[in-house]
Formats: C-alpha cells, structure tokens, sequence
C-alpha cells in the first residue's frame, strides 16, 4: 500500500485555500457584472470588434450536453443524466446549475434569482429528488455502477516547496501555481453571451481572468 507523504496535509490545505479564493472572487465578479448592468450597457450590445478586443473565442466538442445559466454552462456527458436534467424547469436548472457549477449557497442563489433562500432550498432539495428518482426510472440494470464510474483522474498536488516559495514571493514559483490552477481559472471565467440574433457564444472573459489571478497571487504571498 503507498504511504501519503508527510507533507500531503499542507498541499491539501493549500489547493483548496487557492480555489476557495478563486472560486468567491468569480462571485463577486458576476455580482459586479449584474449591478452594472443595471446601469451601463451590456456586453451583448457591443459590436463584434470591441467585444474581441476584451474576449477570445474558445471550441469545445460537441460530445457533451450542455445547459446554461447566468452565463455559466454545466456541461453533462451522460445522455440519461442529461434526458433527466432536460426535464427539468428552467427555474429548477438555474438553482442546480449555480450550485453545482459555481459552488453558490442557497442564499447566494437567492439573491441572483429574486427568491428567498428558504424558498431555494426547498426547490433544490425537491429538484434532486426528483432528478433521482428519473434517473431511476431511466437506467437499465447496472446503470448506477457505471454512473459511479469516474472519467476524471486526480491531479498531482503542488510540491511543497514550490507552494513555500510562492509564499516568499519568489516569481517563478508564483508563475507555476499560477499555470497549476490556469484551467480551473478558464472554467471560472467561461462565459456564454448571447449576439443580436441570439446565437450563444462562449467565450474566455480576459478582463475576470486577469483579475482572479491578481486575486490569487495577493492571497498566496498575503496567507
């Protein structure tokens, strides 16, 4: 059996203290984005010529179901668990969507979707049930254990004293934590804009990945 490395519990630690960082500035990013809208005009109504200089256009494959809410997509592979999730209402989708994909509390959701948090809670709890029992009712024999079946493979935790010299300042090592968490960052700041016909565009917001990264870095040489 492999032994865990004495220094497993630090990179632990400090894996999800960089995501817990990233992963609220990408909220307040958006609270920010909702509150201008209110008063300026959105991004939608710039031309296709501003909008490239802010943005870069990125191609996924077209092997995943993909639903949308409030600018973010949750991407499901599974054509059961996508006939399930399709089933669903709007309202029910957005909840799942924020909490699965951004991580939202029932208040946080809340208060991007008008609603009281106990009234989000019930809908989200009532929603999975009910996404449960369809899966249920949809999978043949055997279709829970491949469902349990991940396609994902854990990824190597930062070195120690990689994590160490970021910590010092050292900016090479702050470049590597940086590229580390590059593709998480992307998926944070993975958005879908809507252009005058109405066609979906998703693209790389330049402007919030830039930001979560200075975020990042002020946390780690700050910790």
């Amino acid at each position: 059996m492999e032994a865990i490395p004495r220094d497993y519990g630090a990179r632990c630690r400090f894996d999800a203290y960089c995501k817990t960082v990233l992963h609220h500035e990408a909220i307040n990013y958006l609270r920010e984005l909702q509150r201008r809208g209110k008063r300026e005009t959105s991004l939608d109504a710039l031309s296709q010529a501003d909008m490239d200089k802010l943005c870069t256009t990125d191609r996924y494959p077209s092997d995943s179901f993909v639903f949308c809410s409030h600018g973010y997509e949750l991407h499901i592979d599974n054509e059961l668990v996508a006939e399930a999730f399709a089933g669903l209402s709007a309202t029910e989708q957005s909840i799942l969507i924020l909490n699965c994909v951004l991580g939202l509390s029932d208040q946080e959701i809340g208060c991007l979707m008008e609603m009281s948090r106990s009234a989000v809670q019930r809908r989200r709890a009532k929603t999975l049930k009910e996404l449960r029992v369809k899966l249920m009712a949809l999978m043949p024999e055997g279709g829970w254990n491949r469902m349990k079946q991940s396609s994902y493979k854990d990824k190597e935790l930062l070195p120690l004293s990689v994590i160490e010299l970021a910590r010092a300042g050292d900016a090479e090592a702050v470049e590597q934590v940086l590229r580390y968490y590059e593709g998480y960052i992307n998926k944070l700041c993975t958005r879908t804009l809507y252009d005058d016909y109405g066609q979906p565009r998703v693209r790389l917001d330049e402007c919030m990945k830039h930001r979560l990264e200075i975020k990042l870095i002020h946390a780690i040489v700050t910790m």
